[in-house]
């Protein structure tokens, strides 16, 4: 964490799984209790601890918030600003793929763990106001991604 202009800035990771079969991807859906997206469908992840590598941390959070295994994760395939306020959030998404299930127990502020559909997921960001050139950006990757 660093502050600029006067803002926390919070470094952290989400785990990007797709199923482009079904056009889905794997999400968490935040608790109505979450501090910073209530009720949204969204990419597992969090923060980055000191000294933590990024690899590091995008397993341990993803586990955390699902129960299952984060294997293969890629170099960073997206980056998202998105300001809060007093705080800004810069996300590092990294591409991987579902590993086995290996606990039932999740962070408290974890409502749901699944498949959903892009259009879902997008609905759940704009109805959270998450910033909409972040949105086309992440979009963009997934129509690039499935037509290869």
């Amino acid at each position: 964490m660093s502050k600029s202009d006067g803002k926390r800035i919070i470094v952290g990771v989400n785990a990007l799984i797709i199923d482009g079969a079904t056009h889905r991807l794997f999400c968490i859906k935040r608790a109505d209790t979450d501090s910073f997206f209530p009720g949204m469908y969204a990419l597992p992840g969090g923060g980055i601890n000191k000294g933590e590598q990024i690899s590091e941390a995008i397993k341990r959070e993803f586990l955390e918030e699902t129960g299952y295994l984060f294997e293969h994760p890629t170099d960073v395939k997206l980056e998202a600003t998105v300001d809060l306020g007093k705080i800004v959030l810069q996300v590092l998404v990294v591409e991987g793929t579902l590993g086995d299930k290996v606990t039932d127990k999740v962070d408290s502020d974890i409502a749901e763990v699944g498949w959903v559909s892009f259009d879902l997921f997008f609905r759940s960001l704009r109805e959270h106001h998450y910033p909409e050139s972040e949105i086309q950006k992440f979009r963009l990757y997934l129509r690039n991604k499935l037509q290869k």
